[in-house]
């Protein structure tokens, strides 16, 4: 069985993905400068993690290739056991990702499996910390959808500036872990419980734009009179009357305007007045006047105006019916042609208006919607924004289907509905809770703030609007466009929220009847520009009074998602250690909750951080320094791990090799024992573990004798020209200290190429291990004098391992190895 993760790995290693990652992670780090936070977030249990180590190498040989000693102030993996991918990890894998992690989580040597230009040995830890999240603890949604939200909340949390002391107290701790790995030769973990409430401040405002737009435009107060224009007809005038006012009143009034609308048969026009080009443009100018006078009021009849345009049109093609059936004294007067000419550029005009009007109609309101309420009950799935760029429409679709509303009404009432959805869906939730909806997704306190708040006459009496009405509906107006030679334009102008009202309109602000969906993003956005107002009052007072409402909610926060045998954990003082913060914008709620969030938690683990988002109110908990043993997921799938051929699972060299000596000594002694990490850090040649063991059963490693017989240091003896090598002092651990130097820190030296005299120097070192291997060999015959020198050795080891996991690991490998060499060339 092949691990899943090699392709992956594979892949990444080639020497174009490696570099370009490479060249990617230095740019982005050149612009960064110093002290950088750096956060791994993944799933252990997806392929892609296979790339961590070698991404880990890059990012850990910056600081000497840039000469930046302060590139990083920390490394941090944030890692989930669970997987939203189709084919995730199986559990053994999982089990050996943690181990190999476990063993990043050490100081060096590491040896890599990859290098392009970094050093193939990184010295140091890979990461500072890990983070391990875990799924049983959490809800019954989706697990990768709450993981992410959790992920994403700690994220946000732990780079915010408030951090700062999370941090440092953190800092504290990891040196503690360092001691634990140090003490107990296990890897640790950390584990971080969080929840926030929140007001979706972005939500909030798109809700109470839609409304602002709505309002200004069609108006919500009951039977009263407001907006730019109503469904239904109100005006108790004629229509005949309202087109006669139309041209009698006004800057462009004449006697024949009045004369024309006096007509009522065909003798009328037996005298016609002589006209000229002027009563064309007094004709339009005094009509349009007029038109925009009437849709300007408070509000528009657009539907009785038509009306009057449509008796108008029917007037005068009457007209020029009783025209054409008059009998002049002279039929070819020429005041006849000019005003038949002039007769029929009227009818042109009214026509070109009556017509844009009706367009104009049909775009505020669908036919159904003509004579009923003004809500819909459209879906959003039923209509989606035909705008791509960035910016709140975004929020509402991306693309034009055949059921896009063709209205401006079920637009907003869609981008009002849209809001509500999302508002009231934010709740439920392990890690999130809006302070908006109620838990039954009702989002009557958002109805009753935008009554109170935002448009206080539509709660209370008042004879004024809001100032947010006003400064919506009253940048918004009709106005038409008058040019020699042709018909009139009717506009809608939408005028910026801060430009200048002029006589004439900017054309950006101008839309005819075709532009719906422009018109409608000028208000909305118009309306958007008018919520600013609310942060201060929405981060405030109300959103105060809303978290004291919800706060029982944070207390969930008092447990990391980590589950743990805490029996094993609490084992030691340092280890699993807990500290648990409240952040808030308000440190005045911060102290009057705290007690309240974390209950059971002594007083000198809780702390109350200030100055976090104001639209957040976040209780954070850290259980700190958990061994791996202790972890309930990585137990239980380590009997999977273990039940497989680990050897076949792994991907870098040290675990593979630790598995072949783990599966030897269960043939042994019939033990399960994993090697300690710290310990597999040495296994990254098998060739040298043997050599070393065979060696030193052969004498041609052994201890040196001063002058008065006493040993003093392991040694390597000389031999064919090869200087000796002194290990390590005979003593205490002198014969692991030599084992460490042997096999990983004299062949891995950082300036080992630039002493040619050394005997691991690249160009002496294959023939320095054959012949060492062939002197071992010949040294075979006096093993057994060797072997008894050294039992007393052997057996304080063993006994060493009884209470030490690293002494346990380095017994391990000495008594696989004097039963059989492990490595296969030997």
């Amino acid at each position: 069985m092949q691990s899943a993760r090699l392709s992956v790995m594979t892949l990444f290693q080639q020497v174009v993905n490696y570099r370009r990652y490479q060249e990617w992670l230095q740019e982005n780090l050149l612009d960064l400068g110093t002290n950088t936070q750096v956060f791994f977030v993944g799933s252990l249990a997806e392929p892609t993690i296979g790339v961590l180590g070698e991404t880990l190498q890059i990012l850990r040989n910056f600081p000497h290739s840039m000469g930046r000693d302060n590139l990083f102030s920390r490394v941090v993996a944030f890692l989930s056991l669970q997987s939203s991918v189709s084919n995730p990890l199986p559990a053994e894998e999982i089990f050996a990702v943690c181990r190999e992690l476990g063993r990043f989580s050490f100081a060096g040597p590491h040896k890599m499996n990859t290098a392009y230009g970094d050093n193939l040995v990184v010295y140091s830890a890979l990461f500072d910390a890990l983070f391990i999240l875990d799924d049983p603890i959490l809800g019954s949604t989706p697990p990768d959808k709450e993981e992410g939200q959790l992920l994403a909340e700690a994220m946000y949390t732990l780079i915010h500036p408030t951090s700062r002391q999370i941090w440092e107290n953190v800092q504290n701790d990891l040196t503690d872990s360092g001691q634990i790995r140090h003490n107990s030769h296990q890897a640790v973990a950390h584990g971080l419980g969080i929840a926030t409430l929140y007001i979706p401040a972005q939500l909030v405002k798109r809700y109470v734009a839609a409304r602002l737009a709505y309002a200004a435009i069609f108006g919500e107060l009951v039977n009263h009179t407001e907006g730019l224009v109503c469904q239904n007809m109100i005006q108790p005038e004629q229509p005949f009357s309202t087109a006669r006012r139309f041209l009698t009143s006004g800057p462009y009034v004449h006697p024949v305007f009045r004369w024309i609308l006096d007509a009522d048969a065909s003798s009328h026009f037996d005298i016609v007045p002589d006209l000229d080009s002027g009563f064309i443009t007094a004709f339009q100018g005094q009509l349009s006047h007029s038109l925009v006078r009437a849709l300007n009021e408070i509000p528009a009849d657009i539907s009785h105006i038509c009306l009057s345009l449509e008796t108008l049109d029917a007037h005068l093609k009457q007209c020029e019916v009783w025209f054409k059936s008059s009998k002049p004294a002279n039929m070819n007067a020429p005041e006849r042609f000019a005003f038949q000419y002039t007769l029929t550029k009227w009818q042109e005009s009214v026509l070109a208006l009556l017509k844009e009007l009706r367009t104009w109609k049909q775009a505020f309101f669908s036919p159904e919607q003509v004579g009923t309420s003004a809500s819909t009950n459209l879906l959003v799935s039923d209509w989606r924004s035909s705008r791509t760029r960035s910016g709140w429409r975004n929020d509402f679709g991306e693309d034009v289907t055949s059921s896009a509303p063709k209205d401006i009404s079920s637009i907003l009432n869609l981008y009002r509905k849209d809001a509500e959805k999302k508002l009231a869906a934010g709740f439920n939730n392990h890690i999130y809770r809006s302070v908006v909806s109620d838990p039954a997704g009702s989002l009557h306190e958002l109805e009753s703030y935008y009554a109170d708040t935002v448009r206080p006459e539509l709660s209370r009496f008042t004879s004024e609007p809001s100032l947010s009405f006003k400064r919506v509906h009253d940048r918004l107006e009709w106005w038409v466009r008058l040019a020699p030679d042709q018909v009139p334009q009717l506009y809608l102008v939408c005028w910026s929220a801060h430009g200048e009202i002029t006589s004439e309109p900017n054309p950006r602000y101008c839309f005819k009847a075709d532009q719906l969906q422009g018109f409608v993003d000028a208000v909305f956005d118009l309306a958007i520009s008018q919520t600013s107002a609310l942060e201060a009052d929405l981060t405030g007072k109300w959103f105060n009074q809303r978290v004291r409402l919800f706060a029982d909610f944070l207390y969930q926060a008092k447990e990391a998602f980590l589950s743990y045998d805490q029996d094993i954990a609490l084992l030691d003082n340092n280890i699993a250690s807990r500290r648990s913060y409240l952040i808030s914008h308000d440190p005045t709620l911060s102290r009057e909750l705290v007690g309240r969030v974390f209950p059971d938690t002594p007083r000198s683990e809780k702390n109350e951080l200030a100055g976090g988002d104001p639209t957040r109110f976040t209780a954070l908990s850290l259980r700190l320094n958990i061994p791996f043993g202790a972890v309930t997921a990585l137990e239980n799938i380590k009997r999977e791990y273990i039940g497989k051929s680990p050897e076949k699972i792994h991907v870098y060299i040290q675990e593979q090799v630790a598995a072949v000596y783990e599966r030897r000594i269960w043939n042994l002694e019939r033990t399960r024992t994993l090697l300690s990490p710290d310990f597999v850090s040495l296994l990254a040649d098998p060739q040298l573990v043997t050599l070393f063991c065979q060696a030193l059963f052969t004498g041609t490693i052994a201890s040196s004798y001063d002058e008065s017989g006493r040993q003093q240091s392991w040694k390597v003896s000389a031999f064919d020209g090869f200087a000796e090598l002194e290990l390590a002092p005979v003593g205490g651990d002198g014969l692991l200290t030599a084992f460490r130097r042997f096999v990983l820190e004299l062949p891995n030296e950082q300036d080992l190429n630039q002493n040619p005299h050394r005997n691991f120097h690249p160009t002496k070192r294959t023939q320095y291990l054959n012949l060492l291997t062939k002197k071992s060999k010949e040294n075979i015959a006096e093993s057994h004098a060797v072997r008894d020198s050294l039992k007393q050795e052997f057996e304080s080891w063993r006994k060493k391992g009884e209470q030490d996991g690293l002494a346990r690991s380095f017994s391990i490998i000495l008594q696989c190895e004097l039963d059989e060499p492990v490595w296969k060339g030997w």
